[in-house]
């Protein structure tokens, strides 16, 4: 017992069907090896063994050079406790554990699993559950290693930093992992110090913390997120993720959603010299203080082709929070539905480029409910769409200083507003009107100067009709991409035309009926196209309307499914040219999501019945008028509805 349960030493030791239970040692209570040994387990449960120094339940340790492998198959290893790798300890560059449960270990770091310069490790199927570190990596700790985690389910774990995974020097791949409900003071699910990962199809749910509630980078790491989840984590700053000390950070078609920061960054905040670049990616739903979707402080940060939608700030920057020393652009981005008390969609007390943008139906309870730009000046927004934005002062803009260019500014409660002593704004080639209050407040109308002009844009879900006069009405010297907002040629025919999308036929111009709803339209839709496996982003204007652009001269079908609507799939002929004021009646009911109105559904109702947002048993999807509760009047929408199917 006292020299561990199972030594190898140079010899190969295979164990099937094992229990190693009681034992200890300095290293590998339950069972160790070195440099010249192999171990085989499978289907061993290795539990409550104790190491002084390393590897509680298994030790194994093999320098570079030497051929030795550590195989554990099957196996569960769980309750065993060590100064480093509560479960087990690697300091090999051949380890393969595949199917294990590690589950109820202790260490100072690394109580599920501790990597040790481990170059081609591979953790593969495990379920890593309730193990606690005091240091770094309640679940796993990496230490100068390259190990591939493939389909782990990481959960439940707690350390000081890092709850899930804690990483020092090391660069892991991570695909297809679920790291949830782990807690720690820095970094929830994952802690990187000086790392560099890699995430792909990973998802970072319900995770807490004080700094980064999903994800904390600090000291030049630079992690990389591909087609990543990070949903409902937690923290005093960066809810989703914090990023932090002069490094970069890449993150491609990530959903970031249901966020919560304290204090700053729901869904991201990122500090002190980082930079960070998003394409493809959406925020949504996230909360802050400051900075519901992202905040920046002494940072940049690049958006292109995102989606921006429904976060929400106590104070200043509802989507986006440019803070001091800081430097945002936004490219070909969606800005909708965000609320904040200053700048419900953006927030830029340094200055913020916004090229190509859809900015439409955000909100403040005091100034800018589309941007508010207060403090240094130099703010650029080029060729973008402003509309359906509201605040008592600048329901569109309200900045000290702006350069606006080839931008419409149209159906919002007011245009643009200068507080008392800001400098001057510079407005050409754009088109304010029709705003309710005001065009203009604190400035000169500049209208019939430099291009600019007032005239009813003919806008719909941010796109041009046929009719606009903002068709090459903009300046090409503006144009800085060769492509507008839906990858369509910006200057097809010699001039430019005023905001984010260039027309180009056909379109479909058309209306969704959100029959028996209450709420307010949502923001965006998704649209599915037949033979494209990528859903498009579509913004909705209050009353359901949109507009699809880039389509084919030639008969296609498309299909929506929004909210707790049958799918509908409608096919269009375009081939004669626009299709205007196409209606698209919604069927309500199904608050399952499988496409048709049943029982089922009427379980789900019966389920979330009497609730309202923030109680246990809210379901928004059973909230079928979007009235803010389950009543008597969802069910009389459902019986309507029972025994609809949706289109296929």
């Amino acid at each position: 017992r006292g020299n561990g349960g199972v030594s190898c030493k140079s010899s190969t030791v295979t164990l099937v069907r094992c229990r190693i239970s009681g034992n200890s040692a300095s290293n590998g209570g339950g069972v160790s090896g070195d440099e010249n040994s192999s171990l085989r387990l499978t289907e061993c449960t290795i539990t409550g063994n104790t190491a002084g120094n390393n590897g509680g339940g298994l030790y194994f340790s093999a320098d570079y050079s030497s051929t030795s492998s550590c195989v554990v198959t099957d196996c569960t290893i769980s309750f065993n406790r060590a100064s480093y790798g509560g479960g087990f300890y690697f300091s090999s560059p051949r380890s393969t554990v595949t199917r294990c449960t590690v589950t109820g270990n202790r260490a100072g770091s690394g109580a599920g699993l501790y990597y040790y310069y481990c170059s081609t490790a591979t953790l593969a199927g495990c379920t890593i559950a309730d193990n606690q570190a005091t240091g770094d990596g309640g679940g796993v700790h990496l230490s100068g290693s390259s190990t591939n985690l493939t389909e782990c389910n990481i959960t439940g774990n707690s350390a000081r930093s890092g709850g899930g995974i804690g990483l020092g020097s090391s660069q892991p791949m991570l695909k297809s992992c679920s790291i949830d409900s782990n807690t720690a003071t820095q970094g929830g699910a994952l802690y990187c110090y000086s790392s560099q990962p890699t995430l792909v199809s990973c998802a970072l749910r319900g995770n807490h913390a004080d700094e980064g509630g999903g994800l904390y980078c600090d000291d030049y790491s630079s992690p990389k997120l591909f087609s990543s989840l990070v949903t409902h984590n937690r923290a005093r700053n960066g809810g989703g993720l914090a990023l932090s000390r002069s490094t970069s950070s890449e993150l491609i078609e990530c959903f970031m959603a249901d966020n919560v920061a304290e204090q700053h960054g729901g869904g991201m905040y990122v500090s002190y010299g980082f930079s960070v670049r998003l394409t493809l990616c959406t925020l949504s739903a996230n909360s802050a203080s400051y900075g519901g979707g992202i905040h920046c402080y002494s940072a940049s940060a690049t958006l292109v082709e995102c989606t921006v939608v429904q976060n929400e700030a106590i104070y200043h920057g509802g989507g986006v929070y440019s803070g001091d020393f800081s430097g945002v652009s936004v490219v070909d981005s969606i800005l909708a539905g965000n609320r904040a008390l200053r700048g419900g969609a953006v927030y830029g007390r340094y200055p913020v480029t916004l090229t190509q943008c859809l900015i439409s139906r955000n909100s403040a309870l005091q100034d800018g409910g589309g941007l508010c730009l207060p403090e240094y000046g130099g703010d650029i927004l080029h060729s973008s769409t402003l509309t359906y934005n509201e605040a008592p002062e600048g329901g569109a803009i309200s900045a000290r200083s702006a350069q606006v260019v080839n931008t419409i500014i149209a159906y919002n409660s007011s245009g643009i507003h200068h507080p008392p002593g800001s400098g001057p704004s510079t407005l050409r080639n754009s088109c304010v009107w029709g705003n309710d209050e005001y065009n203009f407040s604190g400035m000169d109308d500049p209208t019939g100067t430099d291009g600019n002009i007032s005239a009813d844009p003919r806008v719909v879900g941010g796109h041009l009709l046929p009719d606009s006069p903002c068709i090459d009405a903009g300046d090409n010297s503006a144009v800085t991409l060769r492509h507008d907002f839906d990858g369509e040629l910006r200057v097809p025919d010699g001039r430019v035309d005023i905001g984010a999308d260039e027309f180009h036929p056909p379109i479909v111009q058309g209306r969704l009926v959100f029959t028996h709803y209450r709420g307010e339209v949502p923001f965006v839709a998704e649209f599915f196209f037949a033979g494209v496996p990528v859903p498009r982003v579509v913004m909705l204007d209050p009353d359901g309307g949109f507009v699809l652009a880039d389509i084919p001269w030639e008969p296609f079908a498309f299909s929506v499914k929004p909210l707790s609507y049958l799918r509908r799939v409608v096919v269009l002929d375009p081939t004669q040219g626009n299709i205007m004021d196409l209606v698209v009646p919604l069927t309500n009911g199904d608050v399952d999501g499988d496409n048709e109105v049943t029982l089922f559904d009427f379980s789900w109702l019966v389920a979330a019945f009497g609730s309202v947002p923030g109680e246990d048993n809210w379901n928004p999807t059973a909230d079928l008028n979007g009235d803010g509760e389950v009543t008597l009047l969802d069910f009389s929408i459902l019986v309507e509805s029972l025994g609809a199917i949706g289109d296929e």
